[in-house]
Parts: structure tokens; sequence; C-alpha cells
């Protein structure tokens, strides 16, 4: 008797998911994915892209709690035709605007189809509603710029960026204001010295938001503290004055 499709099950689940296999080889996934980070290298190459530059604007100096702000994420490249992106907040809720999607505990936002770039920047536009606490919020982001030839592979090119947003009522100061204390050197690669102009207590941070150990050396007025086990890579130093937390950037090689 003829050998019948209709009565071969496996074989035809078989067909099918070559089918599938073969469609997804030649067209790449449109949709964002939520995930536990924010890079793009599932898909799109393995290494970030410095030719992909991010901003993600909007945001205050310092949040107010419970206040709305309405933000965009721009993803820059010269091979730029389409993009994607997907932001991480560690508090507060997102709210999704056209072409995005939000996760269930409306804490991370992706799109839900590239955006078409205008001077090879794709622009995404959403809401973030600050928490009813004074906690640093901390934003993951990431963008991949894409040229548009149907496929995930290397020729796409991805970025990603981490930002570090004080609440108003804790009194911090932006990075970007003066402070009043130096350390030197930076970029430091072992000892960092540390002068203050009083008896002030400070904390170094990571990216992250998690806070580093310190070793301090109190024996002269200038503060010696050995970050030789941090891992390469930028820190922020909070220092408390007068009411207020003054935040500088270290780089750490």
């Amino acid at each position: 008797m003829p050998y019948s499709l209709n009565k071969s099950k496996p074989f035809r689940l078989f067909l099918i998911a070559c089918m599938i296999i073969f469609y997804k080889s030649i067209k790449s996934d449109s949709t964002g994915r939520f995930n536990f980070g924010t890079e793009c290298s599932g898909c799109h190459g393995a290494k970030a892209n410095t030719g992909t530059m991010l901003s993600l604007n909007g945001l205050p100096t310092s949040f107010i709690q419970g206040t709305t702000y309405h933000l965009n994420f721009t993803v820059t490249n010269a091979i730029n035709h389409k993009a994607g992106f997907n932001v991480l907040v560690s508090d507060g809720e997102l709210v999704a605007g056209t072409g995005s999607q939000i996760n269930a505990f409306k804490q991370q936002i992706t799109h839900t189809s590239p955006r078409v770039a205008v001077g090879n920047t794709s622009t995404f536009m959403f809401d973030w509603i600050a928490p009813k606490n004074n906690s640093t919020i901390v934003f993951k982001a990431a963008g991949n710029a894409v040229n548009d030839n149907l496929k995930a592979d290397d020729s796409d090119q991805w970025n990603n960026t981490v930002i570090m947003l004080p609440s108003a009522s804790n009194g911090i100061i932006s990075k970007n204001q003066s402070i009043s204390f130096e350390f030197y050197p930076n970029p430091c690669h072992q000892k960092l010295m540390v002068d203050l102009p009083s008896e002030t207590d400070f904390r170094i941070f990571n990216l992250e938001g998690m806070e580093m150990k310190i070793d301090k050396d109190l024996s002269s007025s200038i503060l010696s503290i050995d970050i030789g086990q941090y891992p390469n890579g930028t820190y922020l130093i909070y220092s408390e004055e007068n009411g207020k937390t003054r935040v500088a950037k270290l780089i750490k090689d």
C-alpha cells in the first residue's frame, strides 16, 4: 500500500518543525524579548558595539516620588535602518508607548516591532512612574541597530548602558555638579587617596547599585583606600556633607 503522509503523525510533526526552522533562518524575530539582562547577544553577536550610541532622555537630575516622567530612548548608528530596544528599571513602573510592551512586573519594556530610523536614529517613547520611596534607581538599557537584512547576525550592532537616578528626597546631588572633596588618581589601579574637608562618611557603589567594601587606612588626614580587588570599570563615590550626598565618578583600571 502506498505510504500516506496523513497516517504518519511523527513525520508530519518533523516536517512542520523543519519548516519553522527554515522560516526562522530567513527571517529574524522582529519582536523584543524579556530577559534577565539587557544584552542582545543571544542572536545579534556576542559583544557590544560602540558604534551604536544610546540615550535615555527625559529623566530629571533627581526624581520626585510618585511622579510620571515622559521618556524617550534613542538608538543611533551609521548602519541603522531599524532598531529595537530593552529597558529594565529597578523600581517604579513603566508604561508602554506606541510600538512597545511591558512585562508583568511593569519593570521591563521592549519593542513589539523594530522602529524605522530617521537620520540613522530610532526613537522609542514611554513613561516611567517613580516609586514612592527614596531609593536610588538603576536603569539598564540596550539598543540594537539593524541593517534590515532579515537576519539576526553579527552585522547588527547592539550596545548597552547603565544609568543611576537618585531621589530628590534623599538630598543627592547630580554627579554633573561640583564636589567639595578630592580623590586621586583617577583612573586608579590600586590605592585611592581621598582628601575630605572633615570626617565625612562616604561610600562607593558599582553601576549595578551594589555597595563596595572599603578598607580605609586612617594613619593620615588623607584617606588611603585599597581598590585593587575591584573589577575594572566605573564606580560612583557618594559622600555625605551638610545634609547633602555628593556624587563623583571613579574609574578603576
